[in-house]
């Protein structure tokens, strides 16, 4: 059996592309920041060149020996028996020995080869087609390509960057590296800080660990206060070594400015420097029609420098950067005038938005927290609690601020802060009944605001106890009411009306009136999110997606986190049904890089669907150790089961046993589930646990009570789901174009895609070379019509088992090789080997070739 390539997180594509340039002869330069894993990454392209053949000739560039002749080819191992000053076609000779193999030259750090080393794998590269791969460094030195090294214009070298990890790579570097689960929030810090950069992660880690600051609970690794540590002095001394004087000067003012507008920048340092410093990879530069923000990359090069001893150097810096932007008040920070830039979605940027959102919830804490120490009342209390969750503050802090008593505060304030304490203690603790409790008492003295603390007490039942049988007569509107109590009468039964399966009015009752306040809080943004559900209960999925695109826009240009997690997990939703699941990889980087633990109820709930929607992607996509990341931090929440669709931890648990082949047990586990919810009247939730117990395993009897408890609610998407699965069990291929249009409607193209691959596999004896021609034109019509894609037809996903020889055959397949080569490798017949290649993609569920990588990678 052929070796499996050991695990590079993250790296899977670059590889096979690598592979690829390689099997084509042609060179390639790899390009990647100081601490990218540049090494590393060569060494498994080594290690897979040899598996297809290769010889490979590994040399490593040493910054001592650059100007000494032969220095690379000596420290590699070379010697020369010719003298001490060989020919180059003595020395050609020695490099390339007497195999008859293809040679390939793979060279590390190749910005410090010496001129001597170099005209021989030039030589090499001339005479006898060798292709060359060279790992270039990007960060600290301006970008250069030595002439002895520079490629033919003949053929040039192709170009491969390594980008940084991204949120899910990066926690299952850090689980490998600590040997256990690992915190998002501890996770989502360490990618900020790092930006990405696995050398640095992990030399953070490293540092946490020695100081104390990353510690296991309950399985679960957690790191309590600030990643800097004096001993990461040395790791960024080391990017900033090339730069000159001013240079230096400039990345020192931008970090003391943190994120500045292109223009104050300039007014600071120039834009030459600016330049300058983009092309050394130290910082980078979002844009949008009105601005330029530019941050100093990576982050923790900023904290480097404003964590230096040198306190009347910062003291100049910090005036000059007053002086000349006009903020004397403010000194250190250039905070952009307007942060309406819309992000790119790639990793980088995404680290980029996240840092600024955690500056900007950090200013909004310090100004809350001001107010607090002078009012010291109710309302000022319940902001700043809000304030210090969103900028991710200790939980000791929080809980003091609910705490206290506070001094002249008035009937609505103490209401809203008994009603946010009880928040705190379910979502922090999972104690529903001290919460309950407190509601039922203290809240009981506070005028006509009881009926608002006694509807909050309605609501936490409805979420995580059950329907209480007086819910809508407690819930019940009072026009002689304050404003502020009737919002929450108001909210509290559109929450009842979804749970309870009929969506229908919860609509109705949430366009009559929109809330009185201007959703400062964030509560709107819940509400609005409770209406989304239930258009996507309701089968208008894309009014849904509308929303949550809108909301997601404004909430990145407010630089809000729980605004842009309450969009995101409704976004997620419509993704993760319509099969878009690309972009739904892209949306939960981009959400998850924004770390933090989410306090408050409504943040609490979104944060949680969202963990379930990346576990169940994430067995879709072929990954289950990241979908082992997601389930742990369910585990560790200590929120109650939820009474909405995604809100539990039974659906996600059910993704997991199908993995493990045990798709009968994961159907009667989510029936079982589906029954708890509807006896606790969260009928919307089961409607949905019962369609996906029925999907995983067909039972008539099931399928019958699913369709008499579907009658008694309003959940219309659940009709053509039924319909598509009826189809399945009857083998009705007539009817699944029409299907697969209400499917499609209904914002589940998935779905459509899976009814149309199932229906084309069953009659194989008819059409054996490729299924019924008529049918395969219909899907290829219905994919025209999908114009948001790419789109995914894989729905639960079984664990993949293949063979031994399978297994041999799917690793050249992901190297890029053609049938005849895996032939000639495996000494196989190519029929025995398109045999084997049908039945792996079969297997994997892969769309195509290259794709049976992606499937396997994990």
């Amino acid at each position: 059996m052929l070796r499996p390539s050991q695990i590079l997180r993250g790296r899977e594509p670059e590889l096979r592309r690598a592979c690829a340039v390689l099997h084509t002869g042609r060179s390639l330069d790899l390009l990647g920041s100081r601490g990218i894993g540049t090494s590393r990454f060569l060494q498994e392209l080594a290690h897979r060149a040899e598996e297809q053949g290769w010889r490979t000739i590994r040399l490593r560039g040493v910054a001592a020996l650059r100007d000494t002749p032969y220095g690379s080819l000596f420290v590699s191992g070379f010697r020369f028996s010719h003298g001490s000053v060989p020919t180059l076609g003595q020395s050609i000779e020695e490099v390339l020995g007497t195999s008859q193999q293809r040679s390939v030259v793979i060279i590390d750090q190749s910005d410090w080869v010496d001129a001597a080393s170099w005209s021989v794998i030039d030589g090499l590269r001339s005479m006898h087609g060798t292709p060359i791969v060279r790992g270039i460094a990007q960060i600290g030195r301006a970008p250069r390509r030595r002439g002895g090294g520079a490629s033919p214009s003949s053929q040039p070298a192709v170009t491969l960057e390594l980008a940084g990890l991204d949120f899910e790579d990066l926690r299952l570097v850090l689980s490998d590296r600590l040997g256990g689960a690992v915190d998002p929030g501890t996770t989502a810090r360490i990618l900020v800080k790092s930006g990405g950069i696995i050398g640095l992660a992990l030399r953070i880690v490293d540092a946490a660990m020695e100081n104390g600051r990353l510690s296991e609970a309950g399985g679960v690794w957690t790191v309590t206060g600030d990643l800097w540590d004096p001993s990461l002095r040395g790791v960024i001394d080391t990017l900033l070594t090339p730069l000159p004087s001013g240079l230096r000067e400039a990345a020192e003012t931008l970090s003391l400015a943190e994120t500045a507008d292109g223009d104050a920048l300039a007014a600071l340092i120039g834009w030459d420097n600016i330049e300058r410093l983009e092309q050394r990879g130290l910082l980078r530069v979002a844009t949008s029609d009105q601005q330029r923000l530019i941050t100093v990359f990576p982050p923790l090069l900023g904290e480097y420098f404003r964590q230096q001893p040198f306190t009347v150097r910062r003291l100049r810096l910090q005036e000059r950067i007053a002086r000349r932007t006009g903020a004397p008040d403010r000194g250190r920070a250039l905070l952009a005038r307007d942060q309406s830039a819309r992000w790119p979605t790639s990793s980088e940027h995404n680290l980029v938005h996240a840092r600024l959102v955690q500056e900007q919830e950090r200013n909004r804490a310090r100004s809350a927290g001001a107010a607090w120490e002078l009012q010291q009342d109710a309302g000022s209390a319940i902001r700043f609690a809000r304030a210090l969750a969103s900028a991710d503050a200790p939980a000791a802090q929080i809980e003091a601020v609910l705490l206290h008593a506070g001094r002249g505060s008035n009937a609505e304030d103490t209401a809203k802060l008994v009603m946010l304490r009880a928040e705190w203690r379910v979502t922090t603790s999972g104690d529903l009944t001290e919460a309950l409790s407190e509601l039922e008492t203290v809240g009981a003295v506070h005028g006509p605001w009881a009926r608002a603390t006694a509807a909050t007490a309605a609501v936490l039942r409805i979420r995580f106890e059950g329907v209480p049988a007086d819910a809508e007569r407690t819930l019940a509107d009072d026009g002689a009411l304050p404003a502020g109590v009737r919002d929450v009468l108001r909210r509290g039964r559109i929450l009842l009306f979804v749970v309870t399966g009929r969506l229908g009015l919860a609509r109705n009752e949430f366009a009559r009136s929109l809330p009185s306040g201007e959703g400062a809080d964030g509560v709107d943004a819940e509400l609005e999110a409770l209406d989304a559900v239930a258009a996507i209960g309701l089968g208008d999925a894309k009014a849904a997606e509308r929303w949550a695109r809108d909301g997601l826009d404004q909430a990145r240009a407010a630089l809000s986190a729980d605004r842009e997690r309450t969009h995101a997990a409704v976004l997620a939703l419509c993704l993760l049904g319509d099969g878009r699941l690309e972009a739904l990889e892209r949306l939960l980087a981009s959400v998850f890089a924004l770390g933090g633990t989410p306090r408050f109820l409504g943040a609490s709930t979104a944060g949680f669907m969202l963990e379930s929607v990346a576990a169940a992607l994430s067995f879709r996509m072929g990954h289950p150790d990241r979908a082992e990341g997601h389930l742990a931090t369910m585990r560790q929440a200590r929120l109650p089961e939820g009474a909405l669709p995604m809100q539990g931890r039974a659906w996600a648990k059910a993704t997991q046993t199908v993995h493990q082949n045990r798709s009968q047990a994961a159907a009667d586990a989510l029936w079982d589930a589906a029954e708890a919810l509807w006896g606790r009247g969260a009928r919307f939730s089961a409607i949905f646990h019962m369609l996906s117990s029925v999907e995983i395993a067909p039972c008539v009897s099931r399928n019958d009570a699913l369709v008499a408890r579907l009658s008694e609610t309003d959940v219309a998407v659940a009709r053509p789901v039924l319909a598509a699965l009826a189809a399945l069990e009857l083998r009705s291929a007539s009817e699944v174009p029409a299907i697969a249009a209400q499917l499609r409607n209904a914002g589940l193209s998935g779905l459509a895609l899976h009814l149309y691959d199932r229906a084309n596999s069953w009659d194989v004896d008819a059409f054996p070379d490729g299924g019924d021609p008529v049918l395969a034109g219909h899907r290829r019509a219905f994919e025209r019509t999908l114009t948001d894609g790419p789109y995914r037809s894989v729905r639960f996903r079984t664990q993949v088992q293949l063979t031994e020889r399978e297994n041999d055959v799917a690793l050249l397949l992901g190297a890029g090789r053609s049938n005849r080569e895996i032939a000639d490798t495996l000494v196989l017949s190519i029929r025995t080997v398109e045999t084997h290649v049908h039945r792996i993609l079969r297997k994997t569920g892969a769309r195509n070739r290259a794709d049976v990588s992606n499937v396997l990678s994990e």
